[in-house]
């Protein structure tokens, strides 16, 4: 489309619903806590496990997202361990992968994150 003598792109995501033969299980694995040797400041381990199965019976290549928390304090540190194989998005907190799965296999995907904070601070809605 031309719009005054210029050329515009329009990029839409379209969703085109469920495929039942897709399937797609996040699990944490793992959430522990401990407090630093000065005790000012608590320490939180966060790891995910993400198994997407191709039940098709064809090759399908996707596009999988997800997201670390963030934090705007500047007394919150939230550092990414492992983020297997994923383009990360640090201002957004976005974990991308570009998945191409055979017929009837599966891929596994594991990542972790671990958030510092002080002691006193309470935390919520971070996993």
């Amino acid at each position: 489309m031309y719009q005054q003598g210029i050329l515009v792109i329009i990029v839409l995501d379209i969703s085109l619903g469920i495929d039942k033969n897709i399937i797609v299980k996040r699990t944490k694995v793992k959430d522990s806590s401990s407090k630093s040797i000065m005790g000012s400041t608590k320490k939180m381990k966060v790891a995910w496990n993400i198994v997407v199965r191709n039940n098709k019976s064809q090759t399908v290549n996707l596009f999988l997202q997800d997201q670390i928390p963030l934090s705007y304090r500047d007394d919150v540190d939230i550092k990414l361990n492992n983020k297997s194989g994923a383009n990360y998005d640090e201002k957004r907190g976005f974990l991308n992968w570009k998945l191409e799965i055979k017929s009837k296999y599966k891929k596994e995907i594991k990542y972790s994150y671990q958030i510092k904070y002080p002691k006193d601070l309470m935390v919520n809605g971070i996993w």
